[in-house]
């Protein structure tokens, strides 16, 4: 599937993401539960001025980042198409297609970080060296 520039809107590849992330939770025994995806949709800005939990917010920045990682290579395991989204990176094309919506338009749900975080190095999780997957 080829997103066309425009015809998803960052909110929906935001949902798709989310929902990815969520049915890999279902299927690894790591739920996300309601209140953490309302966490993911809400901008870091307010949940930042809203007096989050820092430490509640850390472990589930590195939940999604897991999650994340864990679908893109089941994904990948099964065969589906895959981009280079970076030098020793490869991930699902359909991945690869919602992350560049969110990631290009600044959708400012906290999801967006932690998927940046799983694209690339997670420092909440004391990375140094961005994630490879090829």
């Amino acid at each position: 599937m080829v997103i066309a520039e425009g015809r998803v809107s960052p909110e929906q590849s935001g949902e798709w993401l989310l929902r990815a992330v969520r049915q890999e939770g279902a299927l690894a025994g790591d739920v996300l539960t309601d209140d953490d995806v309302r966490m993911l949709k809400t901008p870091i800005p307010n949940l930042l001025g809203g007096g989050v939990d820092l430490e509640h917010f850390r472990r589930l920045n590195n939940k999604v980042v897991r999650l994340a990682r864990s679908a893109m290579e089941r994904s990948k395991a099964t065969g589906a198409p895959t981009t280079e989204a970076r030098r020793n990176l490869r991930i699902p094309t359909d991945w690869f297609e919602h992350y560049t919506v969110i990631y290009t338009s600044n959708l400012d749900w906290a999801l967006s970080g932690a998927l940046q975080n799983a694209m690339m190095a997670n420092p909440f999780a004391g990375e140094t060296s961005p994630w490879e997957s090829r």
